[in-house]
This record gives C-alpha cells, sequence and structure tokens, in this order.
C-alpha cells in the first residue's frame, strides 16, 4: 500500500548544525496496525511527515495506493492526501471557527464524496468514536480527549486507504488513550494505520508490526503477536472490590468504609439530623460528593486487565467507502464575504485609525490627481498627428533624384488652413480645420481619382472636430458631410513656404515668414474615406494648381527638407537610409514634444497621485500585515489537512476584493462619477474646444484606474501568504507550533 524507496532527509543540510533525520530508509507497509518506536529525535515523525506528503524527503521515492512520487510537487501530494490518507495530529489540529460537523465535512469536500452521502458518512464516523452528540459544537468547547476523537472521525470519515496518527495520546489521560487505540485498532482491519509514539506499552499490546529507529536508520522491523498487557485504571472509576472494608452499624444507619491502604490522617463527623446527613471533615483531604449523576463509577468488582480481544471493534466501511471524485470548492463567496464584511463593520464607526475609511478617502484623491495629470500622458492620436503616416522627410541638397519606385514627391503639399462652409445655412458659420493638424495630398498618391473641384476628406478630420464639439447642433453623422462645400485657403504660414516667399529666422532659430496675402479654393466634399490620416484629397488638376512649396528647417533655413509618400514607408526609410539620406517621421517629433511639454505642466499632479497610492499601498499593507497575523494558524491548519495553495490563495483574493469593492472602489466609483458628469458639462466642452483640457478621464481609463486599485490591493494581500505557504505543511506545523 506504501512503499518508501531510500528516503533521506537532512536539516540545515551543509551546515555545522546539520542534522541527519533519515537515512537511506526503505520500506513496504501493508493493511494492519504499524507502530514507529524510538526516542525523542530518532527520526519518527520525519518519517510519518514524508510517508504523509507533508514533507518532503532529499532522495528517495514514496508509493502510495499505486502513486510513485520521486520528486516532490505540493500539488500532487495535496490531491493524494485528500483522496487516500487521513492524518490525525498530536495537536488534533481541528479549525476552530468550524463546528464539528463542518470539520468533517471539510475533508468530505476536498476528497471528492458525493455531497448526498454527507449526513450520513458524519453522523456514522462520530458515533464510531463516541462524538455524536458534539455534532454541532466548535472544538474549543471539547475536552482534549474529545477533541482528538474528533480527529480520528476526520481522518477516517472519507474512507482512506492509509491513516496516519503523529503521537496519537501524547497529550490524553488514561481513559482516552485507550479510547484512540482502540478505535485506531478497529480502522486497521480495514486499512493500513500508521501510528508514531513512545509509549513501548502501547505499541506491545495494540501493533501488528512494530519498527524501532535510532539516529535516522531502521533499527528493528517485526511483525506478529507481541506480548504485552496494559493497565487501565481510569480516574473516575473506582474498583470496590480490590479494597479494604468496614461495616459499622449505627442506630439505623449502615456506614461502609472502603480503603486502598492509604488513608488520610483525617477527622471523620457525621451528623444526623430530622432526617438529614451532615458530613464534616477535618483534615486535608480531597472530598468528592458521588450521587447518581457524578461522572465518578463505584464498581463492586475487581480490576480485570484488557486482552487484546477486548481491543476488537467493527467499523462498516461500505459507509466509509473511498471517494473518486474531484475535489468541491471548499470557501464559498458567502462565507468569504462575512469574513471581508465584518472585519469592516467592525471598525465602521471608527473616526481615527480606521484604515477602510482611510482606503476610502485615498483613492477618491487618487483618482482626481490621476485624472489631473491624464492629459499629460495620453497622446490622442487622431487629435495630434498633423502629416500622413506614409509620408516622410528627406534632408537632401538638391532633391534625391534615385528614388525607387513608388514613392511620390510632395513639393505641393500645403495649405494654409480649411474650412466646411456652413455660412448658406441657418447658422451662418464655418467649421475650421487648423493647418497645422492636416495636410493635402493629390488623390492618385493613394490609388484614387476624383473629378476637378472634388474633394475627400479623411473621417480622422470629422473625429476630431466632433470631439472638439464643432458640429454641435449642425451634423449627425459623417455622411452629411457629402455634398457640402469646403473652403482650402493657401496661405504662407506653419510649416509650408510658398515659392518666391523669403525664410527669417529670430534669435530663438525658430523660421517665420512675412504675410503678403492668401488665395481661397471653393471644392464640394465628394465623400470620407478611412485611412486614420489628417488629410484632405484633391483631384491631381486642383493640387496641381496649388503654388508650389518647400518645407523648411525652424533652426537651418538654408537646408531643404523633400516631402516623399509612399505606400511601404518602412522599405522606403530603410533605402534612403542606406543611400546615406537622413529621414524625419514628422509625427513621431510631434509625440516627443507633446510629452516633453505635457508632464512638465502636470508634475504637481503626477508626485500628488504617487503620493496617495503610496498611502493606498501603506493602508493596504497594514491591513493586510494584521489579517495575515492572526491566520497564521488558520492557513497552517488548512495546509496540513489537504487545502491547495490555490484554493486559499483564492480566499484571500476574494476577501481582499470584497474590503477593496468596499473601500477603495467605492471612493473610485464616487469621484469616477463626479468626473464622467463634469466631462459632459459645457464649460469642460468649451474648454477642450479652445485646446484647454483640465483632465481627461474616459471611461476606458476609469475602468483602468479601478481595476489598477484592485490589483495593488491583491498584490499586498497576496505576498505575505505567498511568503509563508512556500513551506512545507510539516515546516508549518513545526514554525508555529501547530
Amino acid at each position: 500500500m506504501i512503499k518508501i524507496n531510500n528516503v533521506s532527509k537532512f536539516f540545515f543540510k551543509g551546515k555545522p548544525n546539520e542534522i541527519k533525520a533519515l537515512q537511506n530508509v526503505s520500506l513496504d507497509l501493508e493493511q494492519g496496525l504499524v507502530m514507529l518506536v524510538g526516542k525523542s529525535g530518532c527520526g519518527k515523525t520525519t518519517l510519518l511527515n514524508i510517508v504523509g506528503g507533508l514533507e518532503k524527503p532529499d532522495c528517495g521515492s514514496i508509493t502510495v495506493d499505486g502513486t510513485t512520487i520521486s520528486r516532490y510537487q505540493c500539488e500532487q501530494w495535496d490531491k493524494l492526501r485528500n483522496r487516500a490518507i487521513g492524518y490525525v495530529f498530536q495537536n488534533y489540529n481541528l479549525i476552530d471557527e468550524l463546528t464539528v460537523y463542518q470539520n468533517l465535512e471539510l475533508v468530505l469536500k476536498l476528497a471528492g464524496i458525493d455531497e448526498h452521502t454527507y449526513d450520513e458518512r458524519i453522523k456514522y464516523a462520530l458515533s464510531l468514536v463516541g462524538m455524536d452528540k458534539y455534532a454541532l459544537r466548535h472544538p474549543s468547547s471539547l475536552s482534549g480527549g474529545q477533541q482528538q476523537r474528533v480527529g480520528i472521525a476526520r481522518a477516517i470519515v472519507k474512507g482512506a486507504k492509509v491513516i496516519i496518527a503523529d503521537e496519537p495520546t501524547g497529550n490524553l489521560d488514561d481513559t482516552n488513550t485507550i479510547a484512540v487505540m482502540e478505535l485506531l485498532k478497529g480502522i486497521s482491519k480495514h486499512c493500513l494505520v500508521v501510528v508514531v509514539t513512545h509509549e513501548e506499552d502501547l505499541a506491545a499490546f495494540y501493533a501488528d508490526r512494530i519498527i524501532r529507529l535510532q539516529d535516522g536508520h531502521i533499527v528493528d522491523d517485526t511483525t506478529g503477536s507481541f506480548d504485552g498487557s496494559i493497565e487501565h485504571r481510569a480516574a473516575d472509576h473506582v474498583y470496590l472490590g480490590d479494597m479494604q472494608n468496614q461495616t459499622f452499624k449505627v442506630s439505623s444507619m449502615d456506614v461502609q468504609v472502603y480503603d486502598d491502604g492509604e488513608v488520610p490522617p483525617v477527622k471523620v463527623s457525621i451528623v444526623c439530623q430530622h432526617g438529614r446527613i451532615l458530613l464534616k471533615v477535618e483534615g486535608e483531604s480531597k472530598v468528592t460528593l458521588v450521587t447518581e449523576g457524578s461522572s465518578i463509577v463505584l464498581d463492586e468488582g475487581k480490576y480485570v486487565a484488557r486482552t487484546k480481544e477486548d481491543t476488537d471493534m467493527s467499523v462498516d466501511m461500505n459507509i466509509l467507502s473511498v471517494g473518486s471524485g474531484k475535489p468541491r470548492r471548499i470557501f464559498t463567496f458567502g462565507q468569504c464575504f462575512r469574513t471581508a464584511f465584518g472585519a469592516i463593520m467592525s471598525k465602521w464607526g471608527m473616526r481615527r485609525k480606521n484604515p477602510y475609511r482611510l482606503l476610502y478617502t485615498t483613492a477618491i484623491f487618487f483618482v482626481l490627481m490621476l485624472a489631473l495629470a491624464g492629459p499629460a500622458f495620453i497622446y490622442d492620436r487622431a487629435a495630434n498627428i498633423a502629416v500622413d503616416d506614409h509620408v516622410y522627410a528627406v534632408v537632401a541638397t538638391p532633391d534625391p533624384a534615385d528614388l525607387p519606385v513608388g514613392v511620390i514627391k510632395l513639393d505641393k503639399m500645403a495649405t494654409g488652413g480649411a474650412a466646411i462652409d456652413y455660412s448658406f445655412s441657418k447658422y451662418g458659420q464655418q467649421v475650421s480645420i487648423d493647418a497645422s493638424t492636416m495636410c493635402v495630398m493629390p488623390i492618385s498618391a493613394v490609388g484614387g481619382s476624383l473629378a476637378k473641384g472634388e474633394v475627400c476628406i479623411d473621417e480622422l478630420l470629422f473625429d476630431r472636430l466632433q470631439k472638439e464639439y464643432q458640429f454641435d447642433g449642425l451634423l449627425r453623422s459623417k455622411k452629411d458631410l457629402v455634398g457640402m462645400p469646403l473652403v482650402l485657403s493657401v496661405n504662407s504660414y506653419g510649416w509650408f513656404l510658398p515659392t518666391g516667399q523669403t525664410v527669417k529666422v529670430d534669435d530663438d532659430g525658430t523660421g517665420y515668414v512675412d504675410m503678403a496675402g492668401s488665395k481661397q479654393y471653393y471644392l464640394r466634399i465628394h465623400d470620407v474615406v478611412k485611412r486614420s490620416s489628417p488629410t484632405i484629397y484633391l483631384s491631381d488638376e486642383d493640387y496641381a494648381a496649388l503654388p508650389t512649396v518647400h518645407f523648411y528647417a525652424p533652426k537651418g533655413a538654408n537646408v531643404e527638407i523633400t516631402l516623399l509618400y509612399s505606400n511601404n514607408p518602412k522599405a522606403v526609410r530603410k533605402y534612403a537610409e542606406q543611400k546615406g539620406y537622413t529621414l524625419l517621421d514628422l509625427n513621431a517629433n510631434s509625440r516627443a514634444n507633446f510629452y516633453k511639454e505635457s508632464v512638465l505642466s502636470k508634475l504637481v499632479f503626477i508626485i500628488l497621485a504617487g503620493i496617495v497610492v503610496v498611502i493606498q499601498i501603506f493602508s493596504m499593507a497594514r491591513l493586510a500585515r494584521n489579517e495575515y497575523l492572526g491566520k497564521i494558524k488558520l492557513y497552517a491548519q488548512y495546509r496540513s489537512i489537504g487545502v491547495s495553495r490555490g484554493a486559499i490563495y483564492g480566499k484571500i483574493s476574494l476577501e481582499s476584493a470584497i474590503t477593496s469593492l468596499f473601500t477603495s472602489l467605492r471612493g473610485w466609483a464616487v469621484m469616477s462619477i463626479i468626473l464622467l458628469i463634469a466631462g459632459n458639462l459645457q464649460v469642460f466642452r468649451t474648454m477642450r474646444t479652445v485646446g484647454l483640457q483640465l483632465f481627461y478621464y474616459p471611461i476606458w481609463f476609469a475602468l483602468a484606474c479601478g481595476a489598477f486599485l484592485v490589483l495593488v490591493n491583491q498584490i499586498v494581500n497576496l505576498l505575505s501568504p505567498i511568503r509563508l505557504l512556500a513551506h512545507t505543511p510539516a515546516k508549518l506545523m513545526t514554525k508555529y507550533d501547530i
């Protein structure tokens, strides 16, 4: 049933205080009661923990119920222990927050037992140990002997093929010791029971096989019938037949005195008055009154030593059959909700030193500061891109002559601005498109064609104007643009310079041109195209009529820059750089300038947001630490009885999420609603129209902030448990004295 092959275990390996707990131990264990005996420190408990999957060996392999494990994996051992192994702990290891019934129900869930059989199994297992009347009690209300009985019931209720017991009688009196050992003896007739004990008389009386260890080695392994007897004189059971007795006749009262030879020097006075008896004892002695309801039993017979036949106990393994299903969920949402919400409510009325209130407040300020700093980090391509992504600026004098096929020189890509004309309508206005945020190209550059006087406008420009609320009350969709007049104004300012004009350079190196006039072109919008570029496309004939212009460098008026267009800009870039030309990504430059300027302008809000989130983290860390310190023992207990680390992490994460819901996320929700409503107020819309964006907080950004708060809280809550549960269950029990 269990095979141990060359198992060794060292503690403090390689250090001066190295302990060789086990050295090349090999064993085959079959059905029956096997008892491991030896002096303290000989390796008994270590061997038991390795057999039960609570400790990992340094070398060797373990085969349990046909499954061989040569490399320790806690997940594999958890599944194996839950299905095939029941563990009886010296210190009981019952979960105090659960009732006796729930403690047994927990291991049935872990073993994957059919839930319809829970009640029958639990009642039967408790009846075997005489604890069926205490099913609804909590372990803390039971005596040590009663808790150990419950521990045995928990080990056998799932029909485990292997029962492991570590010093199960170490903390019990004689009466409970005998009761526990007889239970284990009876169970051993149906499965393998391995017991660690230092009591030689118990081993000789109950064991089917005794394995003796010394200094990590097996020095004796004996199977058979052992000569042994056991004295069991319970303190609450008095055998009068073994005592001397004397009888006195006083009037109508018979007085009997029994003694075992140890009579204390006391004076006893019996007073009979009006039918009542008064008893007075003078001297140092313990006096107990024995009545019908007393726990002390006075037996008229003599004590008879127990024989091995008296240990016969019947166990119906049809009721306690082996489970074969998948483990069920042991931590429900309701349980986690009550735990987390209860902790919050316990401090809800506190105005000071309330970490939950601090989480709520800091979340509000965090969202506010992040929204105010948001414009510094969000580069909206649709709002800021000024040149088609397929356009590159090539620094060359003269113009490059060896251009690859597919590249079009754009020597007339110039405009002073554009406007969609609504002056004929009842609104009497024009929707302006800034020259610095658009470009003009011939339709042939993208493989299309237009009639003279027609123009196509990219939907990116429509979206940009719509975000700036310039279409309020004018248009409902992009289709309404078709047929509208578009005014194209060719000026000599901005990045583009008409032929014949002179570039002047001011003191800081910025180029400018003296304005002398402008020329306007009235065109009709033919269609809206979807190329995600800030471009207006003209017919080739209209584009040819534009004045020839050259793009110039702000700090180098004598350097010509030629604009190129290609459907494959990466290939052109690679080709041109191989030829020694310098290429400029115009949009990349505008993006870099955007971040440089905006981050500096929002630096105060960025710093404040960082400070607030640090306070949020420290507040949650303090909460998590207090919660963690109070539950170290509970986590260790869960691991020892087979609850997986993943299940415990899930419980902690769910409780953390519930805590966040009523604290951090509540603050996030309040401020998010305020900001989302404020973003649609006319005053803020007007500010954005003129380029003043006070805050940036769209719905996706709000969701990202909420997710960030939850993620931070989850990480903070899980850090300590992850470090704790990285240890084996045996190490946890040893470290925290479980």
